[in-house]
């Protein structure tokens, strides 16, 4: 599983850099998205963020491809109790996924289309010990 990912990121990063030199030889228009605007991983709590491993996409990522599924991997199992995707007009995604199920240290949800926006994913997720944890992270999808 790990190699699929680790190809379709190598993919999209591929995808992404062609996508981008092709762009600044016929001058891509962006529209109304805002490249500074984009959020930077957010922890509720003081080292909350070394609970992230990794997510999918990544923080800050400028995406070129189709973003199918966003994938969040802990250091640590934990049971995920809410995920949102929220695009730049306030608005949520709908996003279905059970919620509260067997803690894990990889969690993934499948996307319906996304449409060029900023997007933001905010995540809570409870530890083996009970603690609650929280965190948002965003990324652009071209």
């Amino acid at each position: 599983m790990k190699a699929v990912k680790l190809t379709l990121a190598a993919v999209a990063i591929a995808v992404s850099a062609g996508a981008m030199a092709e762009s600044s030889d016929h001058g891509m228009n962006h529209g109304e998205m805002d490249h500074a605007s984009m959020p930077n991983v957010a922890m509720s709590h003081d080292g909350m963020a070394s609970m992230m491993h990794s997510t999918y996409p990544e923080d800050g990522a400028m995406m070129m491809a189709p973003v199918e599924y966003l994938s969040l991997h802990f250091t640590q199992p934990m049971q995920v109790m809410n995920v949102r995707l929220v695009g730049s007009d306030g608005k949520p995604v709908a996003l279905k996924y059970k919620r509260g199920g067997e803690a894990m240290q990889e969690f993934m949800i499948n996307l319906p289309k996304l449409e060029p926006d900023t997007y933001q994913v905010h995540w809570k997720a409870k530890g083996q010990d009970g603690h609650m944890m929280d965190g948002a992270y965003g990324f652009m999808q071209h």
